[in-house]
């Protein structure tokens, strides 16, 4: 989600949340569908997010890590390109013609350099450190958020930036927070 909303720039939170999914194969007690497909509508443009929690195959052709592709999609009006950890590549026009493929500087994961970065500015408790805002994160985790609470309400929910709430949703609006027991209340 991250990478998504550092190529869209600064967009604020998206007007619509819908999602779709389930809890598939698996007979366990998690919550969260193990698979999902959420649209986040920004107006003019749209971040689609696919979960994908079972054994998958190459998305577009491109390699599978550890039984899963991640990464990420920009289409456009003249191509498409593929962001991940390892670098990207550049395709163009409707034979999907590569034009760019450049590799990433790190041979470890993204996500494991950021959670080593993290824990390393908690230890030394020097925000200064971080590669990046905290609320670069907690942006792109309440995205993920609205898309959940759209999946357990089964519907298309609106967004009101400036309340921090849902239009007319007050179902939706008990998912932004939980119940809290007394005198653990945030």
């Amino acid at each position: 989600m991250d990478v998504a909303r550092w190529a869209f720039g600064d967009v604020g939170f998206p007007q619509t949340a819908v999602a779709t999914g389930g809890k598939f194969v698996y007979d366990d007690d998690q919550e969260t569908p193990n698979t999902q497909l959420a649209s986040l509508g920004f107006g003019d443009r749209e971040i689609t997010f696919e979960v994908r929690g079972l054994l998958t195959g190459p998305e577009a052709g491109l390699p599978v890590k550890n039984g899963n592709t991640v990464g990420d999609i920009f289409f456009g009006s003249e191509g498409w390109m593929w962001v991940d950890y390892g670098g990207f590549q550049v395709y163009k026009g409707e034979s999907s013609e590569k034009t760019m493929d450049q590799k990433g500087g790190e041979d470890e994961d993204g996500t494991v350099l950021h959670m080593k970065n993290f824990l390393s500015a908690c230890r030394s408790r020097n925000v200064k450190e971080l590669h990046a805002d905290v609320e670069i994160g907690a942006t792109s985790a309440a995205f993920c958020h609205l898309a959940n609470i759209s999946y357990r309400t089964g519907r298309l929910l609106r967004w009101d930036d400036a309340s921090k709430h849902f239009v007319n949703d007050a179902g939706a609006d008990e998912l932004l927070t939980r119940n809290y027991r007394a005198p653990y209340v945030v």
